[in-house]
């Protein structure tokens, strides 16, 4: 997998986000904020992936959400690619607990997206 594009709205507090993670130029993303950034509401976002699990917004629950998360082909992210770590359980890209600053998404040599 060479590219990841990211398309979401309203997810968890993410009022609009379009990104395109290019691993042809780039083996591993960190992304590294401030609390309050959404760096959890992107972590549950992809959560829900890894799940299959519809993505929401808990504070406006009748707005539409919309995630679109696919490879450079444009295909959907498989939920076995995605793996989600909270605080020290693997739960399925990301750290969602609320002290953890970091998330890192990285591209596995096996063709998938792998996280940590």
């Amino acid at each position: 997998m060479k590219q990841v594009t990211v398309a979401l709205e309203n997810c968890y507090g993410i009022k609009k986000l379009d990104y395109k993670f290019d691993f042809s130029a780039e083996s591993v993303y960190a992304i590294y904020a401030p609390n309050g950034s959404m760096k959890s509401s992107l972590a549950q976002t992809f959560k829900d992936v890894a799940e299959k699990a519809v993505s929401k917004d808990r504070i406006f629950p009748v707005r539409v959400s919309v995630r679109k998360i696919t490879d450079e082909n444009g295909a959907d992210l498989p939920s076995e690619s995605v793996l989600v770590l909270t605080g020290t359980s693997v739960v399925g890209v990301g750290f969602a607990r609320p002290h953890v600053h970091g998330m890192v998404l990285w591209r596995s040599d096996h063709g998938g997206v792998s996280k940590g």
